[in-house]
């Protein structure tokens, strides 16, 4: 119970817009983030499991998709997705230091684990 209580007030205190949009759009934007950081990765194994993480996030947002009744799953997630990598990517490097790439990847950890998600991480 206190685990549903720690994900209602992330969601509620999620960065803009995440609360007020379907499950799979957030698990898509989620994705997106993972797979943009992964670019900026050095070590191999790190970029890897970030890569993983991304594709982990993709497939539970089809499921959530198809779950919702979205039209077009597959096209819809992925384009939330591509959207979410780019706008991350275009901020560069840097990001993983600010409170905005802290606060999205706290929510999107929290969203896992009450999805039960394992992102390998």
């Amino acid at each position: 119970m206190m685990l549903k209580s720690l994900f209602v007030s992330l969601l509620i205190l999620a960065p803009t817009g995440a609360a007020a949009q379907p499950f799979s759009t957030s698990m898509a934007q989620c994705a997106g983030i993972y797979d943009s950081v992964a670019r900026f990765m050095t070590d191999p194994n790190r970029q890897a499991e970030l890569v993983h993480a991304a594709a982990d996030w993709l497939d539970a947002a089809r499921v959530q998709a198809v779950g919702e009744g979205v039209v077009d799953p597959e096209k819809t997630v992925h384009a939330t997705y591509r959207v979410a990598k780019a706008e991350w990517e275009a901020k560069g490097m840097r990001i993983v230091f600010s409170q905005e790439f802290r606060d999205w990847t706290a929510y999107c950890r929290s969203f896992a684990a009450d999805r039960g998600i394992e992102l390998g991480l």
